[in-house]
């Protein structure tokens, strides 16, 4: 069952990626926004640090805008053939469960269904945990999402009589029979029966009194009816606050119960109990550096992720339960809220109090935030300062309580080339700031265009801003010679006497003519470069590279013309024809001979190709100190 379930699913995914455009790598939030297709969402999940904020369609961050049954049905496959970590495909699910329309979630159950019932048939199932944690994270996927969300009634309906049929005819091993009859109990439970006796308070209060609060959770969940759910969440509710560790929440349990059947969770008013204090739990939030890949020409950036396997995504910042508020009035830190509808009398602040101050957050509805993974580079030089460090300083309340951060690398970016059309190269203004002793900044000014770039030192050997005049135009190609005249055809032989006539040679053909020259290259613009060092000094060393790495090119020299094809040589004319003549008066005959063919003409020679254009002649450097270099202005001379 499974290997033609998985054939079955590997050839449908091949027929998908065949005709599917080619996605970069590492494929972002915004490159799977732009390409909106299964390969593209199935692409980002399956990276390192992906954030399931890309399923949630209310996400503030860049996300999937086209879901139907097909993206429903190529992530389950992707779940099955081991593409899809089985947390990661969890918490895609839930975020669609949570925001999606409802024929967007039903989708995904229909394909879910139909994935289980092949998993739990499956034999192997029973010796590979493998497969167990794919099962167990479509059960659970299930029997905790949200109340109402359903798939199409007829098909689950007969998915679970045909599951319910195998279970009590002993056809499940031990491993798939204990997850079927959890599944079943909660079927039974969302039709108001439980342990094959209907629901009614008395059980729920049955539940309370013994304080299981495992099931009394599930009933919370998966009752059908509205009542009975929210009679099972208040007696949920107040066991809870009977035993939470804080004396205000047991103090003040009515008014605790009632916000939490309001709200969901038990959200403080921070005008009312203003932050104090906080503390960041750095070790519960994941640890990467910020890599910073630079278009300089469309002067863009965008934004990853790197760690030990290399550039990945960039992790989403997660605050709950890292971050620690010690607020007014409570006795003990409290974190942001989970979720709505947790039903968790744990004071908590609410999401939309908390913020990163840093123009590249994005905050979303769960209380995470997600960087931009594509910016100016104006913004990124903004944000960074050009330095090693990407801060996140957190506010809740609007008061900044605490700040970290991420380092940031530069990667090299490509050499930045600036040559018009035609003409003169341009002549820049160039502005290097040494940020510390690892980063210089590249300011260059184009007329009224600016582009910026950060260099990392170790990286200057490699990269060039370039200032280089237009190429000579090529010169245009020879006319082709004259083809030869054919040549006159001899005469037949005509009686009695005269034999044929030989043909005529052809002329020769004419030569081609010569290519035209090339233009000459246009010099390279003059560049007028300021270092600032700061306020260590600039040594020879670092002056000799900056020459070597801002220079001023002329244009190459138009290639010549290619020489005109000589003309062909003329045809020979054609010997006449030979004849017989007969004596009339003897009856006898002779033969007269044809003429010769003549000879062809000579081809005409091709036309020498026209003469390369010379390059232009570079401009002037001129480097000259603004602050902390040694020495005097250092120029390149035209040469």
């Amino acid at each position: 069952m499974r290997r033609g379930l998985f054939a079955i699913a590997g050839l449908v995914a091949i027929a998908g990626l065949a005709c599917a455009p080619e996605l970069p790598r590492p494929t972002s939030a915004s490159d799977l926004a732009r390409h909106d297709s299964e390969a593209a969402l199935v692409a980002y999940l399956g990276q390192r640090d992906a954030s399931p904020a890309v399923c949630d369609p209310r996400s503030a961050s860049p996300h999937v805008i086209h879901f139907d049954r097909d993206t429903s049905e190529a992530l389950v496959r992707a779940l099955l053939d081991g593409t899809l970590d089985p947390l990661i495909w969890r918490r895609c699910a839930d975020a669609l469960a949570e925001s999606g329309s409802r024929e967007q979630a039903a989708s995904l159950v229909d394909a879910a269904a139909g994935a289980y019932r092949a998993l739990a048939t499956d034999r192997d199932l029973e010796t590979s945990p493998a497969l167990q944690a794919r099962l167990a994270v479509l059960q659970a996927g299930y029997i905790e999402r949200p109340a109402g969300t359903d798939g199409d009634p007829t098909r689950t309906a007969e998915a679970f009589e045909e599951l319910r049929r195998r279970f009590w005819a002993g056809r499940f091993g031990p491993v798939a029979a204990r997850f079927v009859r959890e599944l079943l109990d909660v079927v039974d439970l969302e039709r108001g029966r439980y342990g094959g006796r209907p629901v009614d308070r008395a059980v729920i209060d049955d539940l309370a009194a013994r304080g299981d609060l495992s099931l009394l959770r599930r009933f919370a969940d998966r009752l059908a009816g509205q009542d009975l759910r929210d009679h099972a969440r208040r007696r949920l509710l107040r066991l809870a606050i009977a035993a939470s560790p804080f004396e205000e929440v047991r103090a003040r349990a009515a008014e605790v119960e009632e916000r939490v059947m309001r709200e969901g969770v038990n959200r403080i008013s921070v005008a009312q109990q203003p932050p104090v204090r906080a503390t960041l739990d750095t070790g519960k939030l994941t640890a990467r550096r910020v890599l910073v890949r630079q278009d300089v020409l469309h002067q863009t950036t965008a934004l990853f992720g790197d760690g030990d396997g290399g550039p990945s995504v960039l992790p989403a910042l997660s605050l709950g339960g890292a971050l620690w508020v010690e607020v007014a009035g409570l006795s003990r830190p409290i974190t942001i809220c989970r979720t709505r509808g947790t039903f968790d009398p744990t004071p908590c602040i609410g999401a939309g109090d908390v913020s990163v101050d840093n123009s590249f957050a994005i905050a979303d509805r769960d209380g995470s935030f997600h960087l931009r993974d594509r910016a100016s580079e104006a913004d990124t030089v903004a944000v960074t300062n050009a330095k090693s460090w990407f801060p996140l300083p957190i506010a809740v309340g609007g008061r900044r309580l605490v700040s970290f951060g991420w380092p940031v690398r530069f990667e090299r970016p490509a050499d930045l080339i600036l040559s018009p059309s035609f003409g003169r190269g341009p002549d820049l203004k160039v502005v290097v700031s040494r940020v510390d002793r690892t980063v210089l900044a590249f300011t260059v000014v184009n007329h009224d265009i600016v582009y910026r770039a950060v260099v990392e030192c170790r990286d200057l050997p490699a990269f060039h801003i370039i200032s280089r005049g237009a190429a000579g135009a090529s010169g245009g190609s020879g006319s082709d010679g004259a083809d030869g005249s054919a040549g006159f055809d001899g005469s037949d032989a005509s009686c009695p006497s005269t034999s044929g006539g030989d043909g005529r040679r052809g002329g020769d053909g004419g030569r081609g003519s010569d290519g035209g020259e090339g233009g000459d290259g246009s010099d390279g613009g003059d560049i007028q470069v300021d270092l600032d060092c700061g306020p260590e000094a600039c040594g020879a060393d670092e002056v000799d590279r900056l020459l070597r790495a801002i220079v001023s090119q002329g244009g190459a020299g138009g290639t010549g013309g290619p020489g005109g094809r000589g003309g062909r040589g003329g045809r020979g004319g054609a010997g006449g024809r030979g004849t017989t003549c007969v004596d009339p008066a003897t009856g006898e005959s002779r033969s007269l001979s044809g003429g010769t063919d003549g000879t062809s003409g000579m081809d005409g020679s091709s036309g020498a190709w026209g003469r390369t254009g010379a390059p232009g002649r570079p401009g002037q450097v001129r480097i000259r100190a603004v602050a902390g270099c040694r020495g005097a202005t250092v120029v390149r001379p035209r040469s």
